[in-house]
């Protein structure tokens, strides 16, 4: 018997960090997840909070710990608050769960993770935000993760369980891809995404027919986005790779119209909704191993016709490059690659999907903390 889809709530209030001015990963699952709960019927009261996150100041504290007492009047009232604000405010989330708010942590990538992708910092640093979040996992009614990796991750480190809701992917057209062949790299431009490491894997195939695309702001680390402006800029590569911004919509969708390959060399992903949006299109990709964009390019597994790329160390020019070469240059192994892609297609969840696993998580949640 096909269980009953989870019952949905009547109305949750969803907390995030203000726009950061540029679209990330977390943003663009945070409006997906909002719109998708909006169609199932539930009431989302958005709230987007300044601050100086993770941690804040005191006074951006101050109006997220006001923010959560103020919906304490309704009983059985749920918070999803994403963890960019709340994982640094562990206090104000306990005093929230006293008040009688249930608050839901939505975890889309730790505190530590987070800080060592953006900038150096000390062991001793990395700790002290360990400690913060473990105190903000603790005092939560439950949390949330995009991946059984980023889940299996709290586990580890806190012994805290999260509920498992899948980022969702639109139904999209089949790629017609490109002659020569077309890469691209669908991220913003920040060091922890790889695109150095890229463009030095590409320098040394310039034996062989391709181009590439890099899509992505450049305004989320302007000193990296000028060092891969640079880069692609070699007189090499010039005429062969496009920087091209963030894209959004019709652009975005050429972009991938237009590719063969999708490539991720990042140092961490929590899951890597690029990978998904690539398999939506039909389109292979090569992601990062020992991180949560293996999870991603496992989805195509479903569709039977095997795994839609490979799985490799990244952000090792060497390996990268050895791949690349390999993919370019054996038409077998990529009419293989694109045939997984294509089958996958129909079976990839959708955001309706991640809408009901919140509501399934939501409706699991216990009493808050007295």
């Amino acid at each position: 018997m096909t269980p009953s889809p989870p019952e949905m709530p009547a109305r949750i209030d969803f907390v995030a960090a203000a726009p950061l001015g540029w679209n990330s990963g977390g943003s663009v699952y945070n409006e997906r997840l909002i719109a998708a709960l909006r169609g199932a019927g539930v009431t989302v009261h958005a709230y987007s909070l300044t601050g100086d996150w993770p941690e804040g100041s005191a006074a951006d504290r101050e109006r997220l710990a006001s923010l959560l007492l103020g919906l304490a009047g309704d009983a059985g009232r749920v918070v999803i608050v994403d963890g960019l604000v709340g994982l640094g405010c562990p206090d104000e989330i306990a005093q929230a769960e006293r008040g009688g708010v249930a608050v839901w942590l939505l975890v889309h990538v730790s505190l530590a993770d987070l800080a060592v992708g953006t900038r150096s910092v000390a062991a001793s640093e990395a700790a002290r935000l360990a400690g913060l979040e473990r105190a903000a996992l603790e005092a939560c009614s439950g949390a949330f993760a995009p991946s059984r990796f980023a889940a299996a991750t709290l586990v580890a480190r806190y012994g805290v369980e999260a509920v498992v809701a899948h980022p969702g992917v639109d139904r999209a057209p089949q790629a017609r891809g490109s002659k020569p062949p077309h890469l691209v790299c669908v991220a913003a431009l920040l060091p922890a995404k790889g695109q150095l490491v890229f463009l030095e894997a590409l320098d040394g195939l310039l034996d062989l027919p391709w181009s590439a695309s890099l899509v992505g702001s450049d305004q989320a680390d302007r000193a990296y986005a000028r060092a891969v402006r640079q880069a692609a800029a070699s007189p090499q590569l010039s005429e062969r790779v496009r920087l091209t911004g963030e894209l959004r919509g019709p652009a975005l969708d050429a972009a991938w119209d237009a590719a063969d390959l999708s490539v991720l060399p990042s140092a961490h992903e929590t899951f890597g909704m690029s990978v998904v949006e690539s398999l939506a299109h039909g389109v292979p990709a090569f992601v990062p191993a020992g991180t949560g964009a293996e999870e991603a390019l496992a989805l195509s597994l479903s569709g039977g016709a095997g795994l839609a790329g490979a799985v490799g160390e990244l952000r090792d020019v060497g390996v990268l490059r050895e791949l690349l070469r390999t993919w370019l240059t054996d038409a077998e192994k990529r009419a293989s690659f694109g045939a997984a892609a294509r089958a996958a297609r129909p079976a990839l969840p959708t955001w309706a999907d991640t809408a009901a696993a919140v509501a399934a998580g939501v409706g699991s949640a216990r009493t808050p903390h007295d």
